[in-house]
């Protein structure tokens, strides 16, 4: 137990998901994150979370909160776009 442990939490220490890179081209919005194994979150207009799963398209005044999040690690702080 103790192995598994260690190899989830190094030196005891909870890992934290990288925060998610958010590009935005004309109103098409991607994001990445380079934490092998995570998800991405997205919530539009403080509505309820979803999972990203590829380009979103908004609209002028739209808000996205994107966070990204994996099992046994800490989620990501959480990336804020207006457009």
């Amino acid at each position: 137990e103790a192995v598994m442990a260690e190899r989830f939490w190094p030196a005891g220490k909870e890992p934290v998901t990288a925060v998610p890179s958010v590009q935005l081209a004309g109103n098409i919005m991607t994001a990445h994150n380079a934490t092998e194994g995570a998800s991405i979150g997205y919530r539009l207009n403080d509505n309820r979370w979803r999972l990203y799963t590829g380009p979103l398209t908004l609209n002028v005044g739209d808000e996205v909160d994107v966070k990204a999040v994996r099992y046994g690690w800490a989620e990501s702080a959480e990336v804020e776009l207006t457009l």
